[in-house]
């Protein structure tokens, strides 16, 4: 595979990398061919890669003179941000987009041994000047005390070359470089004069078949990479392949997910193996792993209050306090209840104590109290160091991440994590002291800048950019995205140097002559590096049209019919044939004992979707409301629904509601308004108590409304309000509550029911029932029934909806109004009979949305298609 590779070990070549990834593969193959040689034991092989190898000769200088103190990126980050805060003070600036561009500008400046008064005097617009007004003070920082970062570490190391201080090995090789920067030239010049023996691998020139391939687009693209990988694995099941994808950085996820499609089809619900089939170099932020996402908001928690949404996350988390989130995830049911705001400890605690009492839940409060007290314990400031080890320490009691035995992966990101600790606490060397508050914003900072990808094993196709790649070999390589869009890519020029003093120091993408032979020169190595590539682009892009890139123009690529793409795997199951035989699977009926859910709104949901009925009702599956801001309109009605009982709970009649006088109105609502607000007001922040406030005086004026309507109807009593009743039939168990239920003149009862959202009507314009809830509660309540009615309850109007025989709601009907209760409830006793019996029709001439998040459980779409 490296045809020089075992020479240059014998001869005791000290070999030099461009890449961790390649420095990583000619480690594996010398140690394959150690075993394919028999041996059980070898002497390690020196193969670094490049900025590791100036360290290491750094460590092997003569001590005796005072070397600079190295930093680390981290330490440079802050330097810069120092040094960007006196001198480009716009306060819109985005800080860790400048620092990146200005530590990509300092190190190919010292790559091209940039005087930086050079970059002063080229220096024209204000972003440039900003910058070498940035760069000088940041060189005087590392001057003044003696410090110094990767981009000066070439020059160290030449300086100490030509100086004896660091003598040089016998023979260097140096591999995967598309180009050596100047500042490697120097060095190589000055290994060189201690007369070393140094070479440098150029392309390689391997490939027998060079073949060309168009797609409709890149998803067919990516299948059809994927499909040839596993064809070429059949033949030879030991070749190493690869696809090399030059804009993979943009979503390697989404590239990886396509590849799979074609290597192993079926990928999503197959076992880890397939999962892992393809091993992506291009990794995802360390922020964005879950687990330590989770430990990050822990982290943030110690400095601020967090929203309801992170909460959430934190309290159906497995990777803290307990694997069980049973109780936890009862308690974030509870929190979408209330509005989104920032919650400590404490507050939390407040709102959530006695809501359950799960295991996990009893061990989520001690790890309340845990996080309250270390915020407590430390106010002052300390040194990075020893923030890393509180917070190291405070993770681990509250059991991150996770009781459950870590993989391969699981540890690798624990190491990385830890890592990036020590990482931080290395920072005392530019901030000796941080308060909390500092050392955990550095903290978050720090992971969303690192790019981590665990090593998975069972990787059997390596997914890779272009510069990834280079240096390493194949049997087999599969480039895509050759289109004119794509390749080459985009020239990427410092931003913040002249593009004349660029052109001056011939560096990267100076002119566009210099991106185009880059592309050229690395396209050459790509083709060299395997026996059989594939060059592949797609004619679209959603509505953009491509062609191929022109530097396929001059390559004798050849066609091959037989790459394909295989589609989406999904497609093969479904079943035009009426192959699939779909076995019945009957829902059980209702047994002794059982109590279903949702009143007499499963009654409701029975009639007209069975199958509604038995998920809410019956498995008890349940919408989970969203975290809203502002205050919920659902806490709104129930603080209204409240306010009214509380009112109402003397169950005054008609005459006695007629003869209180305004004033003792105004007083008795706003008690009742007291009663129903102070729950709600305990666990509000200030802003939302504000926002209570003008609630009530809503409220207020709601209610004022309701007086004056209920004084004009006819004579009533107030029988009950909220009434509990436990009812029961065909064996089906509801338990109900009734808003309200009023005593007629004629003795009969009013079943009524408040509905404070949009208004709604309880008979259709032909007098058709639209809904069975009130006629359930009639057969609840066991009493002649007089009639039924929904309260529309609005700031704008107060409406009556109702019907019956001792109503005048609804005089045309009120004649035959036993005759129609009585067919309401025998269709009332039918869905309930069908609920008992284990019913779970699904209605497909619902709409989509009306089958809401059930719909995907019911498969009703799949449905609709089937005979």
């Amino acid at each position: 595979m490296y045809p020089w590779l075992a020479e240059a070990i014998e001869t005791s070549t000290v070999i030099v990398t461009a890449s961790r990834r390649l420095a990583r593969d000619l480690h594996h193959e010398h140690a394959r061919q150690q075993i394919a040689s028999a041996h059980s034991a070898w002497h390690m092989a020196q193969i670094h890669f490049r900025g590791d190898w100036l360290n290491k000769l750094i460590d092997s200088a003569d001590l005796s003179r005072p070397w600079p103190v190295r930093i680390d990126q981290n330490s440079s980050v802050i330097l810069w941000e120092r040094c960007l805060a006196r001198h480009a003070p716009d306060p819109l600036l985005s800080f860790a987009n400048a620092v990146r561009l200005c530590r990509q500008a300092w190190q190919r400046l010292h790559e091209h041994a940039v005087p930086l008064a050079e970059v002063s005097r080229f220096a024209r617009s204000a972003d440039q000047q900003q910058f070498a007004q940035a760069a000088r003070a940041y060189n005087e920082t590392l001057r003044s005390n003696n410090w110094i970062d990767a981009a000066l570490l070439p020059a160290l190391v030449a300086e100490a070359l030509e100086s004896r201080t660091i003598l040089a090995p016998a023979k260097v090789l140096f591999a995967g470089f598309d180009r050596l920067s100047p500042a490697m030239e120097h060095i190589i010049e000055k290994l060189r004069n201690q007369s070393c023996k140094v070479e440098v691998t150029g392309a390689m020139d391997r490939n027998a078949r060079l073949i060309g391939q168009t797609f409709r687009d890149r998803q067919q693209e990516l299948r059809a990479a994927g499909f040839w990988v596993r064809q070429f694995l059949c033949k030879s099941p030991q070749a190493r392949v690869a696809i090399i994808c030059p804009d993979l950085q943009v979503d390697a996820a989404a590239a990886a997910r396509l590849v799979r499609e074609g290597l192993a089809p079926g990928w999503q619900y197959a076992n880890e193996a397939s999962r892992n089939a393809v091993d992506v170099s291009y990794g995802q932020r360390l922020c964005d792993f879950p687990a330590v996402a989770v430990a990050l908001l822990l982290l943030r928690w110690l400095q601020q209050g967090l929203p309801s949404r992170d909460i959430g996350v934190l309290l159906r988390s497995p990777f803290i306090v307990s694997q069980s989130v049973s109780g936890r995830s009862r308690c974030e049911l509870e929190l979408r209840r209330w509005p989104d705001r920032e919650w400590t400890p404490a507050s939390l605690a407040s709102l959530l104590s006695g809501r359950d009492d799960a295991e996990d839940t009893g061990h989520w409060f001690a790890a309340l109290e845990q996080i309250a007290a270390f915020t407590e314990k430390h106010r002052g400031d300390a040194s990075p160091a020893l923030w890393a080890e509180r917070f190291d320490r405070l993770l681990t009691a509250l059991g991150w991440p996770g009781g459950s035995v870590l993989d391969s992966a699981g540890y690798q990101l624990l190491n990385r994590w830890r890592t990036m600790l020590s990482e931080f606490a290395a920072t005392g060397l530019v901030t000796p002291r941080r308060s909390m508050s500092a050392a955990i914003d550095r903290i978050c900072s720090m992971a969303s800048e690192v790019i981590f990808q665990p090593e998975l094993e069972g990787g059997i196709v390596q997914l890779l950019g272009a510069l990834e790649a280079s240096g390493l070999s194949f049997d087999a390589a599969w480039v895509c995205r050759m289109d004119s869009t794509h390749w080459p890519p985009p020239p990427n020029p410092l931003a913040l140097v002249s593009r004349a003093l660029q052109e001056k120091y011939s560096m990267p993408d100076a002119t566009p002559h210099d991106s185009f032979e880059f592309a050229e020169l690395v396209l050459r190595r790509i083709r060299g590096s395997a026996t059989d590539v594939v060059l592949s682009w797609a004619n679209s892009d959603g509505e953009t049209e491509l062609s191929p890139s022109r530097l396929l123009a001059s390559l004798p690529v050849m066609k091959d019919d037989y790459l394909t793409d295989p589609g989406w795997h999904a497609a093969q199951l479904q079943d035009p044939a009426g192959l699939v035989t779909l076995e019945a699977d009957p829902a059980p009926p209702v047994i002794p004992g059982e109590k279903v859910a949702g009143g007499a709104a499963t009654v409701q949901m029975q009639a007209s979707e069975p199958f509604t009925a038995f998920a809410r009702g019956r498995l008890r599956i349940r919408e989970i409301p969203a975290i809203e801001s502002g205050l919920p309109a659902t806490l709104k009605g129930s603080i209204l629904h409240q306010a009214l009982h509380a009112f109402l709970a003397g169950k005054p009649d008609s005459g006695t509601i007629a003869a209180w006088p305004d004033t003792d109105i105004g007083a008795r609502i706003d008690r009742a308004l007291s009663v129903a607000l102070v729950p709600a007001r305990l666990h509000l922040d200030a802003v939302h108590r504000r926002l209570l406030e003008f609630e009530r005086q809503r409220l207020r004026t709601i209610m004022k409304k309701f007086v004056e309507a209920e004084r004009s109807r006819p004579p009533f009593a107030i029988e009950n309000v909220e009434h509990g009743i436990e009812f029961e039939r065909f064996g089906v168990r509801l338990a109900l509550r009734v808003d309200r239920i009023d005593r007629l003149a004629d003795n009969s009862r009013l079943i009524i029911d408040y509905k404070t959202g949009m208004p709604k009507a309880l008979l259709d314009r032909d007098g058709n029932l639209l809904d069975l809830q009130l006629v359930v509660y009639a057969m609840a309540a066991g009493e002649p029934i007089g009639g039924l009615a929904l309260i529309n309850i609005d700031s704008r109007a107060i409406t009556y909806k109702g019907t019956g025989g001792s109503v005048d709601w609804d005089p045309k009907r009120s004649a035959d109004w036993s005759e129609r209760l009585n067919s309401w409830i025998e269709t009332a006793e039918v869905a309930l009979r069908q609920l008992a019996e284990g019913d779970v029709r699904v209605n497909v001439h619902r709409l989509e949305q009306e089958s809401g998040n059930l719909a995907i459980l019911s498969r009703v779409e799949e449905l609709k298609h089937v005979g």
